[in-house]
């Protein structure tokens, strides 16, 4: 729930050859650029307000009224996504939703295209990993007829084979481009570590996208898609008075029958200090990753588990940022993050760095996670600072209308408190500074964190022998390469 947020750094400037007497001792380079600024003025805010009202079949609406400018946002978001999968089909739910756009009634995806341009609106239509989500956006005066165009691509998909053949193509061209791309190669690698073979840790592949047919788009649409299982997040220049009526004579008696129950992205707790390599012949770079499990936005020592990441390596300022970039100039940056979704979230840090400092930016990074941990806990003038550009960086999250709907939908889909965005800012702030240590010892173990790396083997696999991790070489689907 944060934008990223660039700190200017004050400029090093370099000792004279002479220095007088009296002169004051010029500070180390590092020590320098880590002087933390002093924190900036808390910035007036209103969290803006909603109404919520329920359709004739139940389902329940949430209207965010915004009238700067004369434009409408709505979204139906379901509780679907990567999850309801069927193995084998890894990416059926993903492709389901792109193609509710590509023909609906009678409709094609052309004659939908060209109608919304006339009007001056956007269908929007999407599937990730926990959700799903069928929008629509425009001018005010043209929401009648958009919601028309949207109505029938919600309830009247014809998954059209001829798209679908197109879409494959382009979805299969995907795979193999990630399949080639260190960051993607990472970022799945550690995830299957994490998640084995939960849905969490599949990804689709060519051979589930080429098994995957518009009959398939159809059985799950109708096992999935309903009210029982959505909410709908409107915004922009309407009322609930004006938009419930609209909405109810279009969709009120929309009712599918969606029962099905949830699996659980069960966590595959992997071998401590093991560090998992996949090989790239001749990248100039390496990707780095580390990540371990920790626990969810409920937890009563989340906000203290937040504010120490963002001092450790969440900001261009934190600590794992300066040293790796600033101070060694291995990078073009590090961060480290808190990913949060259904069930345990995971805490990791991500780099790309120069091919011939793999071994040492590793080096680095884990002596500034366990400093961190022992000899150089979190400082009362970092935390400050960083609650400080916390609380100055979140009116950002709610400038435009679909950030508003963002937030909202983030709130029902993971079960969040109703008052969470409200009370965000306030759980910042009261952060202590023992509080924010004590989370990081309690939520990082360096012993089980997972260390990915992907980069050219000849250059870099024998250094990483030397740091005392037990080195695992898996390919590119995960597998381990025996001999390794």
């Amino acid at each position: 729930m944060r934008l990223p947020t660039l700190i200017a750094l004050l400029a090093l400037t370099g000792c004279p050859k002479t220095t007088p007497p009296q002169a004051a001792a010029q500070p180390a380079p590092a020590e320098a650029a880590r002087t933390m600024p002093g924190p900036l003025a808390t910035p007036a805010f209103k969290m803006p307000t909603t109404e919520t009202r329920t359709l004739s079949n139940g389902l329940k609406v949430v209207v965010a009224t915004n009238h700067e400018v004369p434009l409408f946002d709505l979204r139906l978001v379901l509780d679907v996504g990567d999850w309801t999968d069927p193995k084998g089909k890894d990416g059926l739910t993903e492709v389901t939703f792109d193609m509710l756009n590509e023909g609906a009634g009678d409709l094609t995806a052309e004659q939908l295209s060209r109608k919304l341009k006339l009007l001056g609106s956007n269908l929007y239509t999407g599937a990730n990993v926990d959700s799903a989500y069928v929008g629509a956006s425009g001018l005010v005066k043209n929401m009648g007829p958009t919601l028309d165009l949207w109505t029938t691509v919600l309830t009247q998909p014809t998954f059209p084979a001829d798209e679908w053949t197109v879409l494959q193509k382009r979805d299969i061209a995907n795979v193999k481009v990630q399949k080639e791309e260190p960051n993607s190669i990472a970022r799945q690698t550690a995830y299957r570590i994490l998640y084995g073979d939960s849905y969490r840790g599949r990804y689709p592949t060519e051979a589930s996208y080429q098994a995957i047919s518009p009959k398939d788009m159809t059985m799950f649409y109708h096992r999935w898609v309903g009210p029982e299982n959505a909410v709908l997040f409107v915004g922009g220049d309407v009322t609930a008075d004006q938009i419930v009526p609209l909405l109810d004579k279009r969709i009120g008696s929309w009712d599918p029958d969606v029962t099905e129950a949830k699996p659980q992205a069960d966590l595959k707790m992997s071998e401590g200090g093991t560090l998992y390599f996949v090989d790239k012949p001749g990248a100039a770079q390496s990707v780095l990753r580390v990540m371990l499990p920790v626990g969810t936005r409920q937890d009563a020592d989340f906000f203290p588990l937040l504010m120490a990441n963002e001092a450790l390596g969440g900001e261009f300022t934190s600590r794992i940022n300066m040293n790796l970039r600033e101070d060694k100039g291995y990078t073009y940056g590090a961060r480290c993050f808190l990913g949060n979704w259904d069930g345990p979230g995971v805490w990791g840090c991500v780099t790309s760095v120069q091919t011939k400092v793999t071994v040492p930016a590793l080096e680095q990074l884990k002596k500034e996670i366990t400093d961190a941990l022992s000899t150089r806990p979190i400082e009362p003038r970092e935390l400050t600072y960083f609650q400080s550009m916390e609380v100055n960086a979140f009116p950002a999250n709610y400038e435009t209308t679909g950030q508003i709907l963002d937030e909202q939908a983030t709130i029902w889909r993971y079960g969040l408190p109703t008052d969470w965005a409200e009370q965000y800012l306030p759980h910042v702030q009261a952060v202590t500074v023992d509080e924010a240590n004590q989370a990081l010892k309690d939520r990082i173990d360096p012993s089980k964190l997972v260390w990915v790396v992907v980069g050219d083997k000849k250059t870099v696999y024998d250094g990483l022998k030397t740091l005392g991790l037990k080195v695992v070489q898996l390919d590119r689907d995960g597998n381990v390469v025996q001999g390794g």
